[in-house]
């Protein structure tokens, strides 16, 4: 294993680490490439350069050799040990400096995608409230907006109470969950519950007001019956007059008027339409009597 002095990345081998320093930010933002020279100092001593597997022939100052391949021919055969340089003060303030945008970028992220995630959430929230108010809306239309009756007429403070009361009880269902024909059993339970009264109170109306009617009609019809039997006993007893003062000898013509319209004045003002013609007889012989007629 070979590992990158500059970002802390770890290779399997040296060579690996070299071709990684072309695209390592922290490698080219603060080491200077190195030029390409001829020869390679080594302990001391310069040594040819070996060429790189990639093809590039060039020294990296501060990398330490460690290829595998065979130094050339007038190089000892020996292979340099594995030297590891000590990190500088330049090259931890390098690391540091990648470390810390590496985490900045982590919470960057982080914080992305809570952002997204609390986004989603309110918008599945949303959609999910307008679902409800629409099946909510729904079934009142149905059972408050499309009820309608030809017998009963419901006050529009009704109707708008029982919108209200239900829109209460559907609130606390899970209306996402249950089917709309539950929905509106239970909303025409809540319509009915207040319904029924203002329909049983508009019942108990029309029977009084067809008992009224009838009692009038028959108020009516009796108190034209009366009327009918009061003209005929007007004229039996003014018939009745006549014929008694018909047998009163010696009648002068204008008492016998006077009598007979003061008759008429006494069973107008007496008689109702009830009882029957002997009463009416009766009432006639005491009028005569009164003037002096036996």
């Amino acid at each position: 294993m070979a590992t990158c002095q500059f970002c802390g990345r770890k290779f399997k081998n040296a060579q690996a680490v070299r071709a990684h320093l072309r695209g390592c930010q922290a490698y080219q933002g603060s080491v200077p490439k190195a030029k390409p020279i001829g020869r390679t100092a080594y302990i001391g001593r310069a040594v040819p350069q070996a060429p790189h597997e990639d093809g590039d022939d060039f020294y990296t100052e501060g990398l330490v050799r460690t290829e595998e391949q065979p130094w050339s021919s007038d190089q000892s055969s020996a292979r340099p040990p594995k030297m590891d340089k000590p990190e500088g003060k330049w090259e931890k303030r390098a690391r540091q400096q990648m470390e810390a945008r590496r985490q900045e970028g982590q919470q960057a992220e982080r914080q992305r995608a809570a952002r997204e995630a609390e986004e989603r959430r309110r918008k599945e929230e949303a959609e999910g409230l307008r679902r409800r108010r629409q099946a909510i809306q729904r079934v009142k239309d149905r059972v408050i907006g499309n009820w309608w009756s030809l017998q009963y007429t419901i006050p529009s403070e009704t109707k708008a109470r029982a919108y209200q009361e239900i829109e209460q009880a559907l609130s606390t269902l899970p209306v996402e969950e249950l089917p709309e024909s539950e929905l509106v059993a239970i909303a025409e339970g809540v319509r009915d519950r207040l319904y029924r009264p203002v329909m049983a109170a508009q019942d108990d109306a029309k029977r009084q007001g067809e008992q009224r009617r009838q009692e009038e009609q028959q108020r009516v019809l009796k108190e034209a019956e009366r009327t009918a039997s009061k003209e005929e006993f007007l004229q039996h007893g003014y018939d009745y007059a006549c014929h008694v003062l018909e047998d009163v000898e010696d009648l002068d013509p204008r008492d016998r008027e006077t009598i007979l319209r003061r008759v008429e004045r006494v069973l107008e003002r007496e008689l109702t339409g009830d009882g029957s013609e002997d009463d009416v007889e009766d009432l006639v012989e005491d009028i005569l009597k009164e003037e002096g007629i036996e």
